[in-house]
């Protein structure tokens, strides 16, 4: 196993020379003055807040502040609110990206939601972290609860356990996604009611608290407050919809599906599928409401060029090896919809009948 290093300055003002770093990682560290000369290599990634990147000479910085940005428009929002209209303008973005997000990863089996991609957060780690940080600089600081902290809450990967611990966290609990989101979504309402009342007066008053005992002993305002709460929504948001991408990408077929009546038993298997389930219409709702949600935003950004793009994919195993364009499939589901829908009404009405 690699040796790993922690809360150490023994590398600071450094030199490494000719070693082999292959696969080295270097996470939750300041790196102001760090500089990577005359190596060479591939696939390096780098990320995190960076005043100023520059690559073989060329500054990258605004580029990649613009593209973050056209990717993740709520990014701007989030660092320009000014105004109390411009922090609720920001807050209804976030609203928005997170019960989209969430309707998306409701599709996919719980287990998924615990999953890490590359060492990052899983999506469920995200809406703890989250969590945490709504109840620090909203619930502590801005609004001086008297016990702000849920104990389901993640704090930032730099604070020290025994913290962690005198804030009642329990960071090795493993809650399911909606143990977590009732505190969550909880916090999130409470931040509604919070910036539905903003005025300037309030921005600019000095918080009676900061947001933990570990952060630094100064003056907390709350329009500051409220901004690392915004950036904080917007950033993490971010990471997630990246990492849930690539969970989806291994995980299409939710357990509780139900195929076509041909479809071989071990091809269900294959997929994922529990055909002998015996959910709740509730518990089935969840996950067809959320692939239903899915469809809306797909078809909402359509267009033309999109309905005749070839898909990287087919259906599921058992269908045909051949082309599959987005048109036909989104025709096919718009079918189904509408068959099977003549179907439930018809049946529904004679249970109606004999009920």
């Amino acid at each position: 196993m690699a040796p790993e290093y922690a809360q150490s300055d023994q590398f600071r003002g450094g030199r490494i020379h000719l070693c082999d770093l292959v696969g080295l990682e270097i996470r939750d560290c300041e790196v102001s003055g760090l500089k990577i000369v005359d190596c060479y290599g591939s696939d390096v990634y780098l990320g995190g807040d960076f005043e100023r990147v520059v690559v073989n000479d060329v500054d990258v910085t605004a580029y990649v502040e613009a593209e973050l940005d056209r990717q993740s428009p709520t990014r701007v929002l989030a660092r320009n609110a000014a105004s109390p209209d411009d922090y609720r303008a920001a807050w209804d973005a976030i609203e928005a990206l997170w019960q989209a997000t969430l309707d998306r990863a409701r599709l996919l089996p719980e287990a998924t939601l615990h999953e890490q991609v590359d060492g990052e957060w899983s999506l469920v780690e995200t809406q703890r972290h989250l969590l945490f940080a709504g109840d620090a600089w909203l619930g502590n600081a801005v609004l001086e609860e008297d016990a702000p902290y849920h104990p389901l809450g993640f704090p930032y990967g730099g604070m020290p356990p025994d913290e962690s611990a005198k804030l009642g966290l329990t960071l090795d609990a493993t809650p399911m996604l909606d143990e977590v989101l009732a505190p969550r979504l909880a916090r999130m309402a409470t931040m509604r009611r919070v910036v539905d009342g903003l005025t300037e007066a309030e921005l600019d008053r000095v918080c009676g608290r900061k947001p933990a005992d570990p952060y630094p002993d100064q003056d907390y305002v709350v329009r500051r407050c409220l901004k690392v709460v915004l950036k904080e929504e917007a950033e993490h948001h971010r990471y997630a919809v990246r990492d849930l991408a690539v969970l989806e990408e291994d995980a299409p077929y939710h357990p509780l599906g139900f195929p076509y009546g041909g479809m071989p038993p071990d091809a269900s298997a294959k997929l994922g599928l529990t055909l002998d389930a015996t959910p709740t219409l509730d518990e089935v709702l969840a996950p067809r409401l959320a692939r239903m949600a899915t469809m809306r935003r797909v078809i909402d950004g359509l267009t033309e060029a999109e309905l005749d793009r070839v898909c990287g994919r087919k259906p599921a195993d058992p269908y045909p090896d051949k082309e599959y364009v987005v048109r036909r499939c989104l025709k096919v589901v718009l079918k189904e919809e509408a068959e099977h829908h003549r179907y439930a009404v018809r049946d529904l009405a004679v249970l109606e009948a004999v009920a």
